[in-house]
This record gives structure tokens, sequence and C-alpha cells, in this order.
């Protein structure tokens, strides 16, 4: 580092939590490679790849590689990458309108976005989790609506029967309570007047 391919290697390899299977040799050199899949349009997690910029000791064009950290609705995105001979880490964010250029760059033109076959793998298996998740709460939501529309009453039964219950447990107790307050009031006024 200062390394644009070492820190795509670093990044990619952190983000699939396995190490990338192949590393060293130029941006293009990557976008050759079998596990590189070319893609239509960005995704986060894949790579931008760039043509021309620097060449290497034998006069080839190494190109530039960063890594899509972030879309945004308007079609820009996020880009961290390292340069060669440069700086160590940036965050660009950059637009397709731009052609996605990369500022402060020479020579460089857009070549494309690839996706490494280890983080597709990883983004694969997270929307599985998430999908066996989602499938769960809704069997728990399903089973939960089949035990209360089953037995419509279930609860509801359970509940009025109680409010019955307490209320005839009232209105039995009603006349006792009757009784006692009048022998209450009679005893009060009995004791106020002596």
């Amino acid at each position: 580092m200062p390394n644009c391919t070492a820190y795509a290697w670093g990044r990619l390899s952190e983000i699939c939590n396995d190490s990338v299977t192949f590393y060293g040799g130029n941006a293009i050199m990557w976008a050759n490679r079998p596990e590189m899949i070319k893609l239509d349009s960005p995704k986060q997690g894949s790579c931008i790849i760039y043509s021309g910029g620097i060449t290497d000791s034998r006069g080839r064009f190494c190109g530039h590689i960063g890594v899509v950290e972030h879309l945004y609705s308007d079609g820009s995105i996020d880009v961290s990458m390292s340069s060669y001979g440069g700086y160590i880490w940036r965050l660009y964010r950059l637009r397709p309108q731009d052609n996605y250029r990369v500022p402060d760059t020479y020579g460089l033109s857009f070549y494309g976005f690839y996706m490494y076959t280890g983080v597709q793998s990883k983004l694969d298996e997270e929307a599985r989790i998430r999908e066996e998740q989602k499938k769960e709460v809704l069997e728990q939501i399903q089973k939960s609506t089949e035990i209360y529309s089953g037995h419509p009453t279930g609860i509801l039964q359970n509940v009025q029967s109680k409010v019955q219950f307490e209320s005839a447990n009232i209105i039995d107790a009603l006349p006792i309570c009757i009784v006692l307050l009048i022998f209450l009031f009679n005893y009060f006024f009995r004791c106020k007047g002596s």
C-alpha cells in the first residue's frame, strides 16, 4: 500500500470474510480473472475497473480498481480505493453522468463493474438467511392467525366468561352489601347521636 489491487484484495476479503483467491497484477488483469463476473450495473461489494492510467515495467497500462461501497437512488455510487504511488485510502462519490470519473486521475477510462464470486456467494448466503427469517416470521404469523381464527371466541370467550362470572358474583353479593351499608349507616348515626 498504497496500491489499488492490494486495497481491493483486502477490502473484498473483508466483505466476504475469506481471502480472495488471487492477488497481485494490475486492475485489467483482475477484470480478466475467471473469478470476476462482469455486471451491467454497479452492485454493493462489486469492483469498478478502469483501463489506461500508468504503465507497468513492461509498458502495459495498469488501469485502476475500486470497491463499490454504497449505491444512491440518483445512480451515483460511493467507491473506496487506494492508488499506487499516491494515497493509501479514499472514498469518492462518483456519478454515471461523469462516466464514474475519479478526481485527480490521469488517462483512466471507465472499463466496467465486476463482482468477485466470493463476495457474490456471501451476498447470496445473506439473502438466503434473510429469506428464511422472513419465511419463519410469516409462518409464525400464519400459525397465530390460524389459532385465533380457528377458535374465534377462544380468548374472547375466556375473557367474556370471566367478566360474566365476576358480574354474577357482584350481583349475588349486592343484597349483602346493601344490608351491610344500612347497618354501618345506622351504627354511624347512633354513635354520633350519643
